[in-house]
């Protein structure tokens, strides 16, 4: 144990005096609270927008009198607390959510409309900073680990001293992992107390401090891959400049290439139309179940007792309605949950998706988000269709004739109420990607001490 000890304390010597450790410390030091700052100041902005536009409302419906059926019943979504962990979906998901009697659910405009700077240049948060700045820095550290030493000769004086290879490859992981871990861990704790400091001490209680705990301990993970990726290729190329040469190829490859292209090859292989078209298949069997109506209407429009025979058959077609939009709804929405699982497990192959998809549900702003939005609108929908278009109808007969529907108070209808997915559902959620984390760790360190116990030293 002792041997171990004193190898690590000479790893994390010799990488402290380097000017790498400084470049890091800098770079955690700053980049993580500024980082985190600043999404923080972002967030207090949209969640001003997010109580203004209610109040707004609210002002709206007891300002007077609508008609129900042009009356547009709305719904707003707050931004997501821990957006500043992983923007994720946040800026494309809907901010609002409104709902007509004859068109019904309808999304908002997303974040990203008033920020369009955003979706051109993107943004940076601690997920990119996890991702792709302590990633890189991993592999600067670690390309040299073993090939590094061979070169300098010190790797055979080492072994001449009868110490187990195993103690070496353990002593190397062990001191980068406590050398890249100690900036990065100071970096966030720095970063949260500045959110605490600034009005943000709610946001880090209860439930969100868990779910940052959580990101935290899979940024560990996800670094200590990378670790072991850079010692694993070190022993493999036996030369430096080989090592950092397929190292930076597979960092571009891993990192960068295959998550942005795995959603391109769902989309070649499993291609589905698009919302776009899906809104005019819709539009065309409203019409077409409406030119029904209308004539089952005209039939008994002369007749005396119209009032009463035309609700059920209002009423008829409504649910009749109601139901081919939800089949077309449902139908849309089972491919496209098939070419996103396809999307998912090819990007799975890179541990940056892993990532990506562990933060992206730990800050709500992933696709259990996504769905618990549709389903928050549907709710709001079917609320507000049996408190207000329930009582009220629109009965054109298709010849030039529409009953003029009344005017009411619309101040006590049923409010859009948004909750954010529980923590249980998000870790069952991202349960799968941590351990394609886990494994992909003991499969490269295993590998790579396997290697470096058969390794020539020559």
């Amino acid at each position: 144990m002792r041997m171990i000890f004193n190898l690590i304390k000479k790893e994390i010597l010799e990488d402290i005096y380097n000017v790498r450790f400084v470049i890091l410390v800098l770079l955690c030091s700053v980049l993580i609270p500024l980082t985190l700052f600043i999404s923080h100041k972002a967030l207090n902005r949209d969640l001003e927008d997010y109580h203004q536009a209610l109040s707004k409302y609210e002002e709206k419906l007891k300002s007077g009198q609508e008609n129900t059926l042009t009356f547009e019943a709305s719904g707003f979504r707050p931004p997501s607390e821990l957006r500043a962990f992983s923007n994720g979906l946040d800026a494309a998901l809907p901010s609002s959510i409104r709902t007509t009697q004859k068109e019904g659910v309808k999304s908002g405009e997303s974040r990203s409309e008033d920020a369009p700077y955003h979706a051109l240049f993107g943004t940076i948060d601690f997920l990119f900073i996890v991702k792709v700045v302590m990633s890189l820095i991993a592999v600067i550290f670690t390309f040299n680990a073993i090939s590094g030493e061979k070169e300098q000769g010190t790797l055979k004086l080492i072994l001449s001293n009868s110490i187990p290879r195993y103690k070496i490859a353990v002593a190397k992981y062990l001191g980068n992992l406590m050398i890249l871990s100690f900036p990065f861990s100071i970096g966030l704790v720095l970063g949260l107390l500045i959110i605490a400091m600034s009005s943000g001490a709610q946001l880090l209680s209860g439930e969100n401090l868990i779910r940052i705990l959580l990101m935290f301990i899979t940024a560990l993970v996800y670094i200590s891959l990378f670790i072991n990726l850079g010692l694993f290729v070190s022993v493999v190329t036996k030369r430096s400049w080989t090592s950092i040469v397929f190292l930076l190829f597979s960092w571009v490859f891993f990192v960068l290439v295959v998550p942005q292209t795995s959603g391109m090859i769902a989309e070649t292989v499993y291609p589905i139309i698009s919302r776009r078209v899906l809104n005019i298949e819709k539009d065309i069997q409203k019409k077409s179940i409406e030119t029904e109506q209308g004539k089952e209407l005209r039939e008994i429009f002369k007749k005396d007792d119209y009032d009463q025979l035309r609700k059920p058959i209002i009423e008829k077609y409504r649910q009749l309605l109601g139901k081919q939009l939800e089949n077309i709804e449902t139908e849309y929405s089972n491919k496209k949950r098939m070419q996103r699982t396809i999307a998912n497990t090819l990007s799975r192959i890179s541990p940056a998706s892993s990532l990506t998809f562990v933060f992206a549900e730990l800050s709500n702003t992933g696709y259990l988000e996504l769905e618990n939005i549709s389903t928050r609108a549907q709710e709001f929908q079917n609320q507000v269709e049996k408190n207000v278009y329930a009582d009220s109808y629109s009965d054109d007969t298709g010849s030039g004739m529409s009953v003029k529907l009344g005017t009411r108070d619309f101040s006590s209808i049923p409010r859009f109420t948004f909750q954010s997915i529980r923590l249980e559902k998000s870790i069952s959620a991202v349960e799968l990607d941590f351990f394609l984390l886990l494994i992909m760790n003991v499969a490269l360190f295993a590998a790579g001490v396997f290697l470096f116990i058969r390794y020539d030293i020559r």
